[in-house]
C-alpha cells in the first residue's frame, strides 16, 4: 500500500523534459504495483504562496495563541505538510534554473518546512521529524555538470538533498538529464536508468 506525492516545477508543463522524467518514475513505480494513491502538485499551474510575515509569525506561535489571521495563514502550509507526511514516495521533477531550482519550488520548500511539523529544534540543534519516506528527484540540465568543473555551479541537488535531509527524508534518488540542450537522447538514457533503479529495487 504506497501513497506517492508527486511535486512537479517546470512551467513549461507537458513538454518539459523534467516532468517527462518525473512522470516515468511514477509510470515505473506504478508498474510494480502497491501504489494505491497519487497526489499531484503542478506548482508552475498551482503555485503555492510565498512565505510573508505573518506566516513566519503564525509558525513560531502557538496554536493557542495564534491570532485569526495567523491561523488562516497556516491553513495552505498544514494542507501541504500533511500531504507530505501522509505519502510514502515523494517524486519531485525540476529543471535547473540559473544553478538552482524554479522558485515555485522554493515556495513549496519554504511552506513544508515547519517548526514543530516537520523538525524540531532540541538542546542538540535541529531534529527532523519526517522519517520513512523515499524520495525519487527527476532533474534536467542544459548543461553538463558532473563530473566537469562547472560541477560546483550546480546548487540543484546539494540544495535539495540537503533540504530534505533536514526534515529526515534521507533516501533519496536522484536521476539526472545532463546536456538536454545538445544531446537528443539524454532524457531516454535517464529513463532507462529509472528502469535499472527501480527493477533492481524490486529484486
Amino acid at each position: 500500500m504506497t501513497k506517492v506525492l508527486v511535486i512537479h516545477s517546470s512551467p513549461r508543463g507537458p513538454v518539459s523534459d523534467s516532468r517527462k522524467l518525473g512522470e516515468h518514475i511514477l509510470k515505473r513505480l506504478r508498474t510494480g504495483g502497491g501504489v494505491t494513491e497519487v497526489t499531484v502538485r503542478d506548482l508552475p499551474a498551482d503555485p503555492v504562496a510565498h512565505v510573508d510575515a505573518v506566516l513566519v509569525r503564525a509558525m513560531f506561535t502557538p496554536k493557542e495563541a495564534q491570532s485569526e489571521v495567523e491561523a488562516a495563514s497556516l491553513r495552505l502550509s498544514d494542507e501541504l505538510v500533511d500531504e507530505l507526511l501522509a505519502a510514502d514516495v515523494l517524486v519531485i521533477s525540476v529543471p535547473l534554473y540559473n544553478f538552482s531550482i524554479p522558485s515555485v519550488l522554493k515556495a513549496w520548500i519554504d511552506q513544508i518546512v515547519r517548526p514543530g511539523r516537520t523538525f524540531e529544534y532540541k538542546d542538540t540543534g535541529p531534529n527532523p521529524l519526517v522519517h520513512g519516506k523515499r524520495a525519487y528527484v527527476a532533474t534536467t540540465r542544459g548543461g553538463a555538470y558532473i563530473g566537469t568543473p562547472m560541477q560546483s555551479w550546480d546548487h540543484q541537488e546539494p540544495h535539495l538533498r540537503t533540504i530534505l535531509g533536514f526534515i529526515g527524508i534521507t533516501d533519496v534518488t536522484f536521476v539526472h538529464a545532463e546536456g538536454t540542450v545538445y544531446d537528443a537522447d539524454t532524457v531516454s538514457r535517464a529513463e532507462a536508468r529509472v528502469d535499472e533503479l527501480i527493477s533492481a529495487e524490486a529484486a
